[in-house]
C-alpha cells in the first residue's frame, strides 16, 4: 500500500495537500476534499488530465501517483455522476462552470461587450462559453488577449468550447502549482535560513513578482506598448514595376532581393564583384550591386543604388544611404516621408496594404514571387519549361546552365537565377 500526496486545487485558487493511498477509492479521496475544502462529495467533480477519476475505482488504477495535481469543479446540480465516465467531461465541466458564472453574472457580471474596455474588466470565474462571446464581441479584448495570453487566445479563435475550457484548466493548474511551490520554499526558508537552495528559490520568487508587478503597471499606464507597431512602408517603381518598400533608417544599404531584380529585369546589371556577407540581426549572402538605376517614389524620380541579396524576406529595402542622399524626413506626426532633395512628400501605406507577410500573416503568393506564382512554374507544360529557360538564357547563361539552375531548385526561375549569380559569383571571385 503506497502512500502519495496529492494536490485538489478549485476554480477559485484554493488548493489542499491531502494523504493517500494508491489503494484509496475515489470516494475516499471526495471524503478528504470535503472535510479539508467543505466541499460536498455529491457535487465534487475530479479531473485528472481533463478527464474525471471514475467512481468506484482506485487511485492507482487511475493513474493517480504521488504529487499529482487534480481540478476540482463543483456539480451545483448534484446531479448522479457516476455515468460521467463515458461522456465529454471536460464539456460537463465547462457547463458548470458556465452556470456558475451565470450565477456571478446576476451580481455584476459582463454587460455589454462594448462596456468592457480591457481584460483587467472582465470578472473572475467566466466560464467558456460566456467568455468566448464577450472577447469576440469585442476586437480590442481579442488583440490584447492575443499578446498576454495567447494559448487562450488561440483556443477562443478556434470557437471550440472544449479547447477552451481545456486550456483555462491548466492555467488554473499551474497557478496553483506555482503557489505551491513557493509555500514550500518559505517552509523550507523558515526551516533553514541559510539553506543556499530555499534562497535562491525565493530570489527566483521576488524577481518573478517584480515582472509580473512591472508587467500590471505598463498595462494599466501604457497599454499601447502591448499592441503591434506597423511598419513603414511606401508606394516605388523601378523600371516600371510597382514595388512596396520597407523604409529602414537602420539599414546602411538600400536593399533589393535577387526575386525582386529579376522581376524588374535588373538582373543583368549585378555587379558580382560586391558579393559578400550581410551581417546584422542576422546574415544573408550578397549577390552584388546595381550601382545606378531610378527610382520612382511618389512623382519623383531619383537615382538611386541597390545592393542585391539572395534572401527574399523583404523585397526592397530602402535604406539609410539613399535616405541621406536625398534628405529625406520620416514625418511620423503626418505619416508621410519627406524627400527634402526632391521637395516631394509620400504617404505611408496603410496596415491593410502592406505586404502579407509584413503584416504577420503567413499566406502563400500574397506577391508575384509567392509560393502561389512559383507553384504555377513548378507545375506548367513543356511549353511552360522552355519559356523559364529562356528567362534565364536572356541572362546570359547557357541553355545547359539554366537546365541545370531550374532542376536544382525544382522549376523555380527566380531561385534558379540567385543560384546561378551566386556560382557566377563564385567563379570570378575565384580566378
Amino acid at each position: 500500500m503506497a502512500a502519495i500526496t496529492v494536490t485538489v486545487a478549485d476554480e477559485e485558487g484554493n488548493a489542499a495537500s491531502l494523504q493517500v493511498s494508491t489503494q484509496d477509492t475515489v470516494e475516499a479521496l471526495k471524503a478528504l476534499v470535503e472535510i479539508e475544502m467543505r466541499v460536498p462529495s455529491a457535487q465534487q467533480v475530479l479531473l485528472k488530465d481533463g478527464a474525471p477519476l471514475a467512481p468506484g475505482a482506485r487511485l492507482g488504477a487511475l493513474g493517480v501517483a504521488d504529487n499529482d495535481f487534480l481540478f476540482l469543479v463543483r456539480d451545483n446540480s448534484n446531479a448522479n455522476i457516476s455515468g460521467m465516465s463515458g461522456r465529454d467531461t471536460t464539456t460537463s465541466s465547462a457547463t458548470t462552470a458556465t452556470a456558475t458564472a451565470s450565477a456571478d453574472a446576476g451580481t455584476g457580471g459582463v454587460g455589454p461587450a462594448g462596456a468592457v474596455r480591457s481584460l483587467k474588466d472582465l470578472p473572475a470565474g467566466l466560464g467558456p462559453e460566456q467568455l468566448m462571446t464577450t472577447i469576440k464581441a469585442n476586437g480590442r479584448l481579442l488583440a490584447e488577449l492575443q499578446h498576454h495570453n495567447a494559448p487562450l487566445a488561440a483556443a477562443i479563435a478556434t470557437g471550440d468550447v472544449v479547447k477552451v475550457r481545456s486550456v483555462q484548466m491548466k492555467q488554473k493548474l499551474e497557478a496553483v502549482s506555482r503557489r505551491v511551490e513557493e509555500q514550500e520554499a518559505i517552509r523550507a526558508l523558515e526551516a533553514n535560513p541559510m539553506d543556499p537552495e530555499a534562497q535562491r528559490k525565493i530570489e527566483s520568487m521576488i524577481q518573478r513578482e517584480n515582472v509580473h508587478r512591472n508587467m500590471e503597471l505598463a498595462m494599466e499606464e501604457m497599454p499601447e506598448a502591448f499592441g503591434s507597431v506597423v511598419m513603414l512602408y511606401v508606394d516605388v517603381q523601378v523600371n516600371g514595376h510597382p514595388i512596396k518598400a520597407f523604409v529602414d533608417s537602420g539599414a546602411q544599404s538600400t536593399i533589393m532581393s535577387a526575386a525582386c531584380a529579376l522581376r524588374c529585369g535588373l538582373s543583368r546589371l549585378i555587379d558580382t564583384r560586391f558579393a559578400g556577407i550581410a551581417k546584422g540581426v542576422g546574415t544573408s549572402k550578397i549577390l552584388g550591386r546595381i550601382h545606378m538605376h531610378t527610382l520612382k517614389v511618389g512623382e519623383a524620380h531619383l537615382p538611386c543604388t541597390f545592393t542585391v541579396l539572395e534572401n527574399d524576406d523583404v523585397d526592397f529595402l530602402f535604406g539609410l544611404d539613399m535616405l541621406k542622399r536625398h534628405q529625406c524626413c520620416i514625418d511620423l506626426r503626418r505619416n508621410l516621408l519627406v524627400l527634402g532633395s526632391a521637395g516631394k512628400e509620400v504617404p505611408f501605406l496603410a496596415e491593410k496594404d502592406l505586404p502579407a507577410r509584413a503584416r504577420g500573416h503567413q499566406e502563400e503568393g500574397a506577391e508575384g514571387g509567392g509560393e502561389g506564382g512559383r507553384e504555377g512554374e513548378r507545375t506548367g507544360g513543356e511549353g511552360r519549361e522552355a519559356g523559364l529557360e529562356g528567362q534565364l538564357i536572356g541572362l546570359g547563361f547557357s541553355r545547359e546552365q539554366a537546365r541545370s539552375g531550374l532542376r536544382r531548385t525544382e522549376g523555380n526561375v527566380e531561385e534558379a537565377a540567385a543560384l546561378l549569380l551566386a556560382e557566377f559569383g563564385e567563379r570570378e571571385g575565384g580566378s
